[in-house]
């Protein structure tokens, strides 16, 4: 078989089966936003909630550096496979907790810092964006709402936050 991604063979055997993926998140026993997460690509996923749907479907994973795979021959999941990739993503959370912990024990030194030495933080107090620079900024924003699209279908549109978009309407329409 040609190597591809996981998530476009995903996607190609979801398809193959005729299956939406609501069906292929009923059928596996998992949600409908992993199923949409895992056609994406995203980094995130839950790796063994993927093992999962796959195992489900038949489909065996094989782990290049580790010569495993999730499946047995026969069809049945492989303990071993099971109980390292268990280990290995424990250890990925536990690493992905210690660095969330530094950056905010970090921050919060930082914030410390300038609190006790009376440093203001943040954006200078006589800090003022002209018009003229929200409208370069804001073009498709504008454009958009403009048109009448609502300012949700905008900030869908555009991710920009609903905030700045109530203050563009404000200033400009």
């Amino acid at each position: 078989m040609e190597q591809t991604t996981l998530s476009k063979y995903v996607k190609a055997m979801r398809k193959q089966y005729n299956l939406t993926q609501v069906d292929l998140s009923e059928k596996s026993g998992v949600g409908l936003r992993l199923v949409r997460e895992l056609e994406q690509g995203k980094q995130t996923l839950r790796l063994d909630k993927v093992i999962q749907i796959l195992n489900d479907n038949k489909v065996s994973l094989f782990i290049k550096n580790y010569n495993l795979e999730t499946l047995n021959p026969d069809g049945t999941p492989n303990p071993v496979a099971s109980l390292i990739t268990t280990i290995l993503l424990e250890v990925a959370s536990m690493e992905r907790r210690t660095i969330l912990e530094r950056v905010n024990s970090g921050r919060n030194q930082y914030i410390a810092k300038c609190r006790k030495e009376g440093i203001k933080m943040g954006r200078p107090s006589d800090y003022k964006k002209s018009d003229e620079a929200y409208k370069e900024q804001y073009q498709k924003e504008l454009t958009l709402l403009r048109k009448g699209i609502s300012l949700r279908n905008v900030h869908k549109l555009t991710n920009t936050s609903m905030n700045t978009l109530r203050k563009l309407k404000s200033m400009f329409l």
